[in-house]
């Protein structure tokens, strides 16, 4: 994974590590929202992210939203 896939994976980890800080705090809904819109973001673009690629966002996204829920 090299590139733009390489670039759109990091920062949806990005993303949901803040989402996972965010459930913690009184503006919890904006945690719920960006939460919500990741599996969004990962389809958006039609033949963006190969099927693999697409599996790596979706796991260093919740390992991004596990660190930043657990480190609230």
């Amino acid at each position: 994974m090299r590139g733009l896939p390489l670039v759109t994976v990091l920062l949806l980890s990005a993303c949901a590590f803040f989402a996972g800080r965010f459930l913690h705090g009184p503006s919890w809904w904006i945690g719920l929202a960006i939460v919500l819109s990741i599996p969004f973001s990962v389809r958006a673009r039609e033949g963006a992210l190969t099927r693999g690629e697409r599996g790596w966002a979706y796991v260093l996204s919740a390992a991004g939203f596990a660190a930043g829920f657990f480190s609230a």
